[in-house]
């Protein structure tokens, strides 16, 4: 079985949830150009181009059996972690995505693994939301940033969440 542990996924559906709820957030969207090209538009800077595979599910499944990839461990791209917003709105932004890409595990549990976001500024959010993505929601483990809110992630702050996903006994990604 051929596994790739490393792939990002934007949950196009959760943004719209987001946009919905918090319309002065500037969540990422997907736009094209002249040409037809699609690219992530992102706090009014396009990258890209990009391709369908990053938020379409159909896409994603015909590329990995071209590949010959069996099962593909998803996370969300990193600069949707949010780690610079107020620990609310990242909060609903994190239960979003996580509830989108559990969806979607749900759909294709054969091929799709999927690794919870959280809020991490704020610890005690941040533990709340691991434990509803991995009990509730059957996430497999979490993502993080290398650093939040220009802290790296020994900082003493983070312990008990270390110890939450120590007792959950599931995987982090950097």
């Amino acid at each position: 079985m051929i596994v790739d542990v490393h792939t990002h996924i934007i949950m196009k559906e959760a943004f719209k949830e987001v946009r919905q709820r918090f319309p002065h957030i500037q969540t990422p969207k997907i736009v094209k150009d002249a040409k037809g090209e699609e690219y992530l538009l992102i706090n009014g800077e396009a990258t890209g181009p990009i391709t369908r595979t990053l938020y379409t599910a159909e896409d994603r499944l015909k590329d990995m059996d071209t590949e010959g990839i069996n099962l593909q461990v998803l996370s969300v791209v990193p600069f949707t972690f949010f780690y610079n917003l107020d620990s609310k709105t990242a909060s609903a932004i994190s239960r979003a995505q996580n509830v989108a890409l559990s969806k979607l595990v749900e759909k294709y549990p054969e091929r799709f693994v999927g690794l919870a976001t959280v809020p991490l500024q704020d610890v005690d959010a941040a533990i709340e939301e691991l434990e509803y993505a991995i009990k509730d929601l059957g996430l497999k483990g979490v993502e993080l940033g290398t650093n939040f809110m220009g802290k790296n992630l020994d900082a003493f702050e983070l312990w008990p969440f270390y110890e939450k996903v120590q007792g959950l006994d599931v995987p982090i990604l950097v």
